[in-house]
């Protein structure tokens, strides 16, 4: 709960609009088919797990209306869910949308695509030699990772203690780190990618049916921090727009208190365009950092 600055949120202080019929549409589909890798075998009450997931969905997304849902959502949702239960897991989930996933939770996909271009540009400075074999493929995108990223793997991994290891890792650093874990994956398969020839079928092909299950995740953690130390996001000539929650994570919650100052609210996709709901706002994340500071005090 720390790790993701949130304490009780009072989600009365925002105003609880519609969804959309196709966003209704496609929550529910995504809850449907919700926990089935988790809990293949497990006599658990489905029906009261995808209410409740369901409700910490609806919720967020309809208290924040700029933060539209998005598929894989669902994946990172059932995990707080699953650790900390419904009403813990609603506020963790407020706390990771607004702070980790609001880059993916754009109307338009400019940011999340931005997101893949760090990915290449990583390969390409890690291993050169891999960067120049992957850009001879015309039109090579790296959507093959797309679901690594924007679920922090849970919906590619089976092992539920290695999906929170991700989170852990994922919470503690911050919301680029998926990123570089998928930038080390394809690093850790560089030589299998060079004995391939450079076309899309056969490159895309493989990384996109890669079983992430075989692969050593703990390895993957360690030279994920080992590529964010080497490459961290403020050398990278991919850049984000400002409004993204990566270059602005250390200015809402880490290192100020002075919020006022350090945050411009007009640049965060997540309130009302009311004054009075964004003075709203920005009381309640004062409160939050003023108590997180008085509890990290009051422990030494």
């Amino acid at each position: 709960m720390l790790l993701l600055r949130t304490r009780d949120f009072d989600l009365k202080k925002w105003t609880q609009n519609e969804l959309t019929e196709n966003e209704r549409h496609q929550i529910s589909v995504d809850v449907q088919r919700a926990f089935v890798q988790f809990y293949k075998k497990d006599a658990i009450d489905y029906e009261r797990k995808r209410s409740s997931l369901e409700y910490m969905i609806t919720q967020t997304c309809s208290r924040f209306p700029q933060l539209h849902y998005y598929q894989g959502f669902h994946d990172i949702c059932t995990v707080f869910l699953n650790v900390v239960g419904m009403e813990k897991g609603l506020q963790c989930v407020v706390g990771a949308s607004l702070f980790w996933l609001r880059d993916f939770m754009e109307p338009r996909l400019e940011q999340t695509m931005q997101h893949l271009d760090i990915v290449m540009e990583l390969v390409e400075r890690a291993n050169k030699r891999l960067g120049a074999h992957l850009k001879r493929i015309p039109d090579f995108q790296p959507i093959f990772c797309l679901s690594w990223i924007i679920t922090w793997f849970s919906h590619n991994l089976d092992d539920l203690d290695t999906v929170y290891r991700c989170f852990d890792c994922i919470l503690s650093t911050d919301p680029l780190f998926p990123v570089y874990m998928a930038a080390s994956i394809v690093l850790e398969a560089s030589s299998a990618i060079l004995s391939l020839d450079s076309d899309l079928s056969s490159v895309h092909g493989y990384l996109s049916t890669m079983d992430l299950n075989d692969i050593d995740m703990e390895h993957i953690l360690s030279q994920s921090l080992d590529l964010r130390d080497r490459f961290p996001y403020h050398t990278l000539k991919t850049s984000l727009e400002e409004r993204s929650c990566v270059p602005r994570f250390k200015g809402h919650f880490l290192y100020s208190l002075d919020l006022e100052k350090e945050m411009d609210f007009n640049l965060l996709p997540l309130t009302i365009q009311t004054k009075q709901q964004s003075l709203t706002l920005l009381f309640s994340v004062y409160s939050l950092t003023f108590a997180l500071f008085y509890v990290i005090n009051a422990s030494f």
